[in-house]
């Protein structure tokens, strides 16, 4: 569970990249006052942590409704894909 933890907050950290989003962060503010600089900043993390929970709840109903479809009767058949084995046929859908 630490291994999963740790994993899990690394590929957090690399995706959100809080050093280089830095740049973009002090570059508009630096004429501000540190009171409204960190109530800029509380509503940064605020609007990015909840479209991070609007995906996460989401996501895998995002994923299950975009998934690829099996081809249908009508879809075009790649013999090519298939190559000829002594075992059992494949049980690929693109193998005709």
């Amino acid at each position: 569970m630490l291994a999963s933890l740790f994993s899990d907050s690394t590929t957090l950290f690399v995706v959100v990249d809080p050093i280089g989003s830095l740049p973009l962060f002090i570059a508009p503010t630096a004429g501000l006052a540190p009171a409204q600089r960190r109530r800029v900043a509380l509503a940064g993390v605020g609007v990015a942590s909840l479209v991070l929970l609007v995906f996460i709840a989401g996501g895998q109903f995002l994923l299950a409704a975009t998934r690829p479809r099996a081809p249908t009767s009508n879809a075009p058949c790649f013999r090519w894909r298939c190559r000829p084995s002594p075992g059992p046929a494949p049980s690929s859908p693109w193998c005709c």
